[in-house]
């Protein structure tokens, strides 16, 4: 998981700065923005993200869980 995790990082890492050349701290800005944003709930994202896509009446759980399953 931590080999994972790094090459995650690495590779955002990469992207940012390709965007952002000149903003040498723009990708530790994003990483320590990242831990509040597991406070949010799926729910909460559903409904600012994806309400108009799914609706209101189906979690994105389930959309995930059927594109995963192919149900």
């Amino acid at each position: 998981m931590e080999t994972l995790q790094g090459h995650t990082q690495l590779k955002l890492s990469e992207y940012v700065t390709a965007l952002h050349p000149r903003d040498p701290l723009r990708f530790a800005h994003l990483l320590l923005s990242l831990p509040p944003l597991r406070n949010v709930r799926p729910r909460v994202v559903t409904q600012l993200f994806f309400r108009d896509l799914i609706g209101e009446a189906v979690g994105m759980e389930e959309i995930l869980q059927q594109m995963l399953l192919g149900e």
